[in-house]
């Protein structure tokens, strides 16, 4: 099974958090792609694509979650049968929010 983990805008650069998921994924067997988005990048939802996973994770953070709005939707049109889910700070606090304006199937 292929997953992305996505972290759109990290802002500290290296997403630890992510990092730590996709080491324990590959452990068990999974094939993982970790995208980390620089600001502005207008690829960045095209690479997530091409890579198609059948799971795509979001790390998401306040700050980044505008940007992540923007292009879940592409993601989701894409790849309709892939498994949308959402993690993160922003979705701890905003579980609601986030399954409401994401394209998620699943909040953790």
């Amino acid at each position: 099974m292929k997953v992305a983990l996505v972290c759109p805008q990290a802002p500290l650069g290296i997403p630890y958090g992510a990092l730590y998921v996709a080491a324990v994924l590959e452990k068990n067997g999974f094939e993982v792609a970790v995208f980390n988005e620089d600001a502005g990048d207008e690829s960045f939802p095209g690479e997530i694509i091409a890579s198609r996973p059948d799971v795509v994770g979001y790390s998401l953070n306040t700050q980044a979650y505008a940007r992540a709005v923007e292009f879940a939707g592409k993601v989701k049109k894409a790849l309709p049968s892939a498994v949308i889910i959402a993690g993160g700070v922003h979705s701890t606090a905003m579980p609601r929010e986030v399954i409401d304006t994401l394209f998620c199937d699943y909040v953790v």
